[in-house]
């Protein structure tokens, strides 16, 4: 079979196979030639309400390894996590299973805990990534750290083109996540200093600007408030209001839309501070 043709899913701790957002989890049978795993320990729990692939896992201590035999190329590894046991009661500690992860040498991730990278039980931790084998053989390690540890569930399935990243998107509970480096839509260029750049429109409802600062120093005694002969003469000699960037300067870097408000709002605030003390 062709790397890019290669599909394999394995529904792991369990001897029977599984059906998953419409995808076959095979058994977890050693399998000459195609499977391999040193982990002795299969368990299947009573104590959460997802049904397979994720109500069973394997185990073992201090290490185990799945070992997928495959043709050199690029392939994609999804890793399903779910705590079957510890942080779910009666087993209440959540910080009990901790262990380490590689994949091929070529992603590690350390001191993972399922429960708390989801934030509760009954939940899937999924780590997406990848890899390049180059020698006929795909390995995965999982190493303790605190405890046994543990994997739900395996998909690995060959990638025809792109060159492989140590990093891709990583799936919780609570969205996906990406990493390393930027993000861009319609772009791919100008991306520096940015995590996510978009050349065209965006729709929404809402945008939230975090700010660390805001002008409520308008109103302090101390601030200095411009009188309207300042204004108007600075306007004159710049072409702008004070403390708000020329039309060239934006041309040419933009303007950032939580500055853009804070510096709209302190106009506001002068003007009305400036006729509250014309009344006075």
């Amino acid at each position: 079979m062709a790397h890019a043709d290669y599909v394999k899913r394995v529904n792991c701790g369990s001897t029977v196979a599984a059906t998953y957002s419409g995808h076959a989890f095979d058994a977890d049978l050693s399998v000459p030639g195609e499977l391999t795993f040193e982990g002795k320990n299969a368990y299947t729990s009573s104590y959460i309400t997802l049904n397979q692939p994720f109500k069973s896992a394997r185990y073992d201590n201090p290490q185990m390894h799945y070992r997928f035999d495959v043709a050199n190329g690029n392939y994609r590894v999804l890793l399903h996590f779910v705590e079957v046991y510890h942080g779910i009661a009666p087993n209440t500690d959540p910080n009990t299973r901790v262990f380490d992860l590689d994949i091929e040498g070529q992603y590690a991730e350390t001191d993972l805990n399922p429960i708390s990278a989801v934030g509760g039980p009954d939940q899937i931790y999924t780590i997406d990534r990848t890899i390049t084998v180059q020698d006929g053989e795909l390995t995965i390690t999982f190493t303790k750290v605190s405890n046994d540890p543990i994997i739900n569930a395996i998909e690995i399935f060959g990638v025809s083109t792109g060159t492989p990243m140590d990093t891709l998107w990583t799936q919780t509970a609570t969205g996906i996540h990406y990493d390393l480096g930027s993000v861009g839509i319609g772009i791919t260029s100008d991306m520096i200093g940015f995590k996510r750049a978009v050349d065209g429109y965006i729709r929404t409802r809402e945008i939230r600007v975090d700010q660390d600062s805001w002008p409520d120093y308008v109103f302090s005694k101390d601030y200095e408030l411009p009188s309207l002969e300042e204004i108007r003469k600075y306007i004159e000699e710049n072409g702008h209001l004070p403390n708000i960037p020329s039309a060239k300067e934006v041309e040419a870097n933009g303007m950032g839309l939580g500055k853009m408000d804070r510096l709209l709002l302190e106009k506001i605030e002068e003007r009305i501070q400036y006729l509250e003390n014309k009344k006075a």
